[in-house]
């Protein structure tokens, strides 16, 4: 117990301020899927939208998304991180208080795709400050903070939400518009308006393109494979687990809570373990987890079975997520930071708009098996894939 104690404290050990800061300002951004987890609901029960009608909305916003991670990216490399972090804030939260007096179904679409570009446009200036307030030597953990404070805010928003939703929608998103400000100004009057100087090595390496850099290009392949299969918890998941398993609502929500918990509870110090390995290893060997856990649904329909699956798909997940971002953050210099952190973001983001659409078309002109054995497929690509990079001894 108490060396269990002991790594928990190490996990945390040593890093700097504004990495808790720009943590926490992380953790208020992503409370905003109090409002986004609703607004279907919203769309339907205030506006009188019909469910297709809705979910165009929602393809907007991600659409804005997109477009917002692709422009914070490049804003940062030429205005710099935090610009653009407390301006994205501050827009994002005056649009959440605004959306509830919008009424024609034009301002409702272009509301939506306004929030995801000005929303979206914080994600690629938070990983490039954290990338420029760590030293590659505490990278990955405060990577690995960076993602406890976005999955805290996954959990914490939703459940928020659901309470004010109840009470009055306009209250939903007041309150989620007002937080979002408040990060905005808090990080304006606490962040250091100078950036750190980079590293005589970080300095020393060539400035490209991340469009150009044939290494990154193979590995944001990879990721993409992986994010096709991880995305599918969003879609025919819940679907396989209620469909073709016949778990209750509750049983698949208490389901996804644990991936929660989990990486709430064993994230950081398993990212301490790690801390010193071959990243490429450890994001091959995450790879091959999340196929094997999402592909193996389909061997047995008891929950003590899918509880496993999701241990072994969850670890996948906290392996590769904070060590894929401090990878590309080592990867990446000083004036193409931006760059390489929208590329990689809006890798996810296409993973997530195009995984629901493959994952249900598969589940229903080829059924569950393929579909299921696909993502086990996909898995070893990406395990093949990233250890022939490990394999090659070519530099990060």
């Amino acid at each position: 117990m108490a060396r269990l104690l002991a790594l928990y404290r190490d996990a945390f050990r040593g890093l700097p301020r504004e990495v808790w800061l720009l943590s926490f300002c992380l953790f208020l951004n992503r409370c905003g899927t109090m409002a986004m987890s609703f607004l279907i609901l919203f769309l339907i029960e205030e506006h009188g939208y019909a469910t297709s009608e809705a979910g165009v909305v929602l393809t907007l916003f991600g659409v804005g998304g997109m477009g917002g991670i692709f422009v914070g990216g490049h804003l940062v490399d030429r205005i710099g991180f935090r610009p653009v972090q407390v301006g994205s804030l501050l827009l994002v939260g005056l649009g959440f208080t605004l959306f509830p007096a919008l009424e024609t179904r034009a301002s409702i679409g272009a509301g939506a795709l306004a929030l995801g570009l000005v929303g979206e446009a914080f994600r690629p200036a938070n990983g490039a400050a954290i990338s420029a307030y760590s030293t590659p030597e505490i990278r990955l953990r405060a990577f690995g903070l960076n993602r406890l404070a976005l999955n805290l805010g996954f959990t914490v928003g939703p459940a928020v939400g659901g309470v004010l939703a109840e009470i009055n929608f306009d209250l939903l998103f007041w309150v989620d518009g007002i937080t979002c400000a408040a990060a905005g100004i808090g990080l304006a009057l606490l962040m250091p308006k100078v950036a750190p100087v980079e590293s005589e090595e970080e300095r020393a390496r060539p400035t490209r393109s991340p469009w150009r850099d044939g290494l990154f290009l193979w590995v944001l392949l990879m990721m993409v494979l992986q994010g096709l299969v991880f995305f599918q918890v969003m879609s025919t998941y819940p679907l396989q687990l209620a469909d073709g398993f016949g778990f209750t609502k509750a049983m698949i929500g208490g389901i996804l809570a644990l991936n929660a918990v989990i990486v709430v509870a064993v994230e950081m110090p398993l990212v301490r373990l790690f801390e010193h390995r071959s990243p490429m290893r450890i994001m091959a060997l995450s790879g091959l987890l999340v196929g094997l856990g999402f592909g193996l649904l389909p061997l047995f329909d008891s929950l003590a079975w899918v509880m496993v699956l999701v241990f072994v798909w969850t670890v996948g997940e906290m392996l590769m997520a904070p060590m894929s971002m401090a990878w590309v953050a080592n990867r990446a210099t000083g004036p193409t930071r931006g760059a390489y952190m929208a590329a990689f973001g809006m890798s996810f983001s296409f993973c997530a708009a195009a995984a629901p659409l493959l994952g249900t078309r598969t589940l229903e002109h080829f059924g569950p098996n393929v579909l299921w054995g696909s993502c086990v497929v996909l898995g070893v690509a990406v395990f093949l894939g990233l250890s022939a990079v490990a394999r090659s001894g070519r530099p990060a």
